[in-house]
């Protein structure tokens, strides 16, 4: 039972659990065996204990009690291991542990009590819809019809999802754990051991030790290996399999090799392609829920989830920021059997991996290209892979050989991006931004649909528009950019990971006597981004259209002849500064490329990646959806007021809360926090400090290379007024445990140094 999670959300849902298991005994009369030992993490290597000092930072930051420890003190709280490669740890005394059989009969007889009914040894065979919506389960012993169906059957819930045409990409591993017979000096007090080096877990279990271990060559567990009816059955052991980690547990518990061995455990569990969790509403079927594909975290996130399940069943939405682990994350390509067995295998291997910053999945890549990835490929790109597209990271200057290796320092691509990054600044660099979400909106009531849905007034001829759709609580839902195709026809773009989430949101907003279609074009156009001083002049090498100031203002955007074919182009830049992005068909989309290579060599064009358009954003201050804003961030906290538009005629979602966050004093902004110290890494979720008081944390970070100096954005608190978090003002962050200085600037773009 870790409470520490990666977000605020999903640490408060673990905090609940603790909460929820440790009075069950209390509402039930049923223990759930919840007792509060803590946690100890160690580390044998300098950059492991980089990682749980982050950790510790981030713990302290939540409110969570993590202290880090010494190897001295490491051996007083576990005296029977072996401690020489030791040289650190974390011990967070608040975590605990429970008994998960107890704690389900606990639930059970507590949802009994206020008069839910349980019906075992039933299977599901199917659904009953009416008009797209869930109606009824159907079983073995009948039909139930409901309102709402909740879908948390764990490795199974891929299949039952099925029946629907439902995609759950979800698959199952072998995942072990051993029980040993007592251990001499073993007590129920000692924290849990995390060995996380050496990927195990240990922890007291009836005098004896519980072994447990997320090993890096897991083993995916097709369906067809689960017999008809298994349910709390166990998988075959394999001690073959179980040897390195044996081993490793025999160097770190040297009385193991007198003590018995009570059982060693296979058992199946689900992981997902990113390590995290799916919940909520599926995009297809109204109200049906689901909560699966737990990837170990089951029990410790369970109470919580559970929470979050039912106020988001009862209210129709979330009740906090779950996009993280939102089931609409996921596109429909990620639900390949193939695909998530490799995954999800991977998923578990890297389940106590370092968290270094640049870390990408190398198992089912190459799932989704853009029609530049051979070109770039050629010119030295090495990709990263968001929402299965391969998209440029960075690019090896040519003749140069740059190694991909993982780092809490400078990485060897520092000075690759950094090219890139200077060449947006100075000259023209190219960037591939084919793998945005792309929406096509048509029909009759477009306009005044998209009115509704946005805050911003979208009523521009001839413009982009950048709008903020937001909920009812005033949060933003999510942030696109509008382009008038036509009377009826509109073309949105959206985050990477965003499309399935915003379809599904438009969609549930479209009125029964409206006349709107929605559909994904992701692949039908390719994006290219120009950003730099010389971007107008290479645009104007492959295009006659007319680019200047008069005829083509910022945000202006219209299609134009370029290459032998047609764009659209639209002038403005997500890096900041001047710049253009050419929405083009995918089929048309690689002549521009070639022709803007061949042309930019006389501008010196640097193609570049996602690492250098992230730092010149963070540079120019622009804001990312999931990291710097989401539903729970209202506008004006966040910097982003001027887009909402409370004189236009249209009522929109979030009016009137949006009307309530701007009449308040603020009670935090979004601001950039630049760090004194060139080379501190930021990775983001660090603590900001004002006065000695914690006032925010980072959201995201990276290096501004026109400025010189690593930077993030943060919300800082202002305490209902602005007095200490002025533009300038000097504060402190914590990274690893280690205060280093910073300035909060309000806005960028930062100077250069």
């Amino acid at each position: 039972m870790r409470q520490l999670r990666s977000t605020v959300s999903l640490t408060t849902l673990a905090r609940y659990s603790v909460e929820l298991y440790s009075r069950l005994g209390a509402e039930t009369g049923q223990e759930s065996g919840w007792r509060q030992c803590g946690s100890l993490s160690i580390a044998t290597s300098p950059d492991r204990l980089e990682h749980i000092r982050r950790q510790a930072t981030l713990a302290n930051y939540f409110g969570i009690d993590a202290f880090e420890v010494g190897p001295d003190r490491v051996r007083e709280l576990w005296p029977v291991a072996r401690l020489d490669d030791v040289i650190g740890g974390v011990w967070s005394p608040l975590d605990g542990r429970v008994n998960p059989s107890d704690t389900c009969a606990a639930l059970i007889r507590g949802a009994m009590a206020h008069g839910a009914r349980v019906f075992e040894e039933t299977p599901v065979t199917g659904f009953k819809t009416v008009n797209g919506r869930i109606a009824g389960v159907r079983t073995t012993r009948g039909d139930i019809d409901c309102e709402a169906v909740a879908l948390c059957a764990g490795l199974w819930s891929r299949d039952l999802g099925a029946m629907l045409g439902v995609d759950l990409p979800l698959h199952a591993c072998e995942h072990y754990a051993m029980i040993t017979q007592a251990v001499p000096g073993m007590k129920p007090t000692m924290p849990i051991l995390g060995d996380h080096d050496n990927n195990i877990y240990i922890r007291e279990e009836v005098g004896g030790l519980l072994i447990g271990c997320f090993e890096p060559n897991a083993v995916p567990v097709g369906m067809e290996r689960l017999p008809p009816g298994f349910s709390f059955d166990l998988l075959n052991e394999d001690w073959e399999h179980f040897e390195p980690v044996m081993k490793s547990a025999l160097r770190r518990i040297p009385a193991l090799e007198k003590v018995g061995i009570r059982k060693l455990i296979n058992g199946p569990e689900s992981f997902t392609p990113d390590d995290r969790f799916m919940i909520g509403e599926v995009p297809t079927v109204a109200n049906l829920y689901v909560c699966c594909g737990m990837n170990s975290v089951g029990v410790a996130s369970g109470g919580g989830v559970g929470r979050a399940l039912a106020e988001w069943i009862v209210a129709g939405e979330p009740a906090m920021d779950l996009a993280s682990v939102d089931v609409r994350r996921f596109s429909p390509f990620w639900n390949n059997l193939a695909t998530l067995r490799d995954r999800a295998a991977e998923s578990l291997s890297l389940h106590y991996a370092l968290g270094y910053p640049g870390r990408e999945r190398q198992t089912s890549r190459n799932l989704r290209l853009s029609p530049f990835h051979d070109r770039q490929k050629a010119h030295g790109a090495y990709f990263e892979e968001r929402n299965g597209w391969e998209r440029p990271s960075w690019f090896a200057p040519a003749g140069q050989s740059v190694r991909p290796e993982l780092t809490f320092g400078r990485p060897e691509w520092f000075d690759c991006v950094r090219r890139e990054h200077l060449a947006a600044r100075e000259g023209v660099a190219l960037f591939d931004r084919t793998s945005l979400g792309k929406i096509l909106i048509q029909g009759r009531d477009a306009e005044a649909f998209l009115q509704r849905l946005c805050a911003t007034d979208i009523a521009r001829p001839g413009r982009a528009v950048y709008a903020l759709m937001l909920n009812g609580r005033g949060g933003i839902e999510s942030d696109i950019v509008l382009l008038r195709e036509g009377p009826e026809s509109w073309l949105a773009t959206t985050g990477t990971a965003q499309v399935v989430r915003d379809m599904d949101w438009m969609r549930r907003h479209i009125r029964a006597d409206e006349c709107v279609t929605l559909a994904d074009v992701t692949s039908a156009h390719a994006v290219i981004g120009l950003v730099g001083p010389k971007a107008r002049d290479l645009l104007a090498r492959i295009s006659p259209a007319d680019l200047a100031d008069a005829a083509f203002p910022p945000f202006a955007q219209r299609r134009i002849d370029a290459a032998g074919t047609h764009a659209r182009a639209i002038r403005m830049s997500y890096g900041g500064g001047p710049g253009y992005e050419l929405v083009i068909a995918s089929e048309c989309a690689l002549p521009i490329y070639d022709r803007l290579i061949a042309a930019g060599r006389d501008f010196g064009l640097v193609e570049a990646g996602a690492q250098a358009l992230n730092c010149l954003r963070l540079e120019q201050g622009y804001a990312v959806w999931g990291h710097d804003i989401g539903p729970d961030d209202d506008p004006y906290s966040a910097g982003l007021g001027f887009l909402v538009d409370h004189g236009k005629a249209a009522d929109f979602i979030g009016r009137h809360a949006a009307a309530a966050a701007r009449a308040r004093p603020l009670a935090r902004r979004r601001m950039i926090v630049v760090a004194e110290d060139p080379g501190l890494l930021m990775v983001g979720n660090e603590p900001v400090f004002l006065a000695g008081r914690i006032v925010g944390r980072t959201t995201s970070a990276g290096f501004a290379h026109h400025a010189g100096r690593p930077v993030a954005q943060a919300y800082i608190s202002l305490d209902g007024g602005a007095a200490g978090a002025r533009d300038g003002a000097a504060a402190e962050i914590e990274v690893a445990c280690r205060r280093h200085p910073v300035r909060l600037v309000l806005k960028g773009p930062l100077p250069p140094r």
